[in-house]
């Protein structure tokens, strides 16, 4: 055998540990007819996946050439690893991403609308503390920290209790 490589322990592929990685070779006599085979490489540093669609190509000439009953009418195709898992799932995320963030306006136009609307029903509060000497700098703090703590409180509520049970 020719070693071309030596990966390190943590290796794995496809989540999978190996202790041995070895070029795959078909028998001179296939005992099937089926075609399905699966290959994992990785291009060499400066090589563009058209070079080696191209040299694959060349590679996959001489077993047409050997035996056309059986190859002709067949080619190789290089595809990228994510490509290949995941395919293209721009436009879903797209998609995705967009409704998120329908939802995320309409959450913040909702909280908003609660606030002016706490606000609008405490106007007469504020106007009786201004009156009697509260600094609007003072007045704004003590807004800021009361939604701060509300906040506060919402998060803690909805991240410390296990999902199902009730926060009481």
């Amino acid at each position: 055998m020719t070693i071309v490589g030596v990966m390190p322990r943590t290796f794995e592929i496809f989540g999978q540990p190996a202790d041995l990685y070895m070029p795959f070779q078909l028998p001179a006599v296939v005992p099937f007819r089926g075609r399905s085979l699966i290959a994992l490489g990785r291009l060499n540093d400066g090589v563009t996946g058209d070079q080696a669609q191209a040299e694959m190509a060349a590679v996959f000439a001489q077993p047409v050439t050997e035996r056309p009953d059986f190859n002709t009418g067949w080619t190789i195709n290089l595809v990228p690893l994510r490509e290949q898992l995941v395919g293209d799932i721009r436009p879903a995320g797209l998609v995705l991403f967009g409704a998120v963030g329908a939802v995320l306006l309409i959450a913040c136009g909702n909280i908003g609308s609660l606030v002016l609307t706490r606000a609008s029903g405490r106007r007469r509060e504020l106007a009786i503390r201004s009156a009697i000497g509260a600094g609007t700098g003072r007045l704004l703090t003590q807004l800021v920290g009361e939604s701060l703590m509300l906040s506060i409180a919402a998060e803690c509520s909805a991240s410390c209790s296990p999902p199902g049970s009730s926060a009481g």
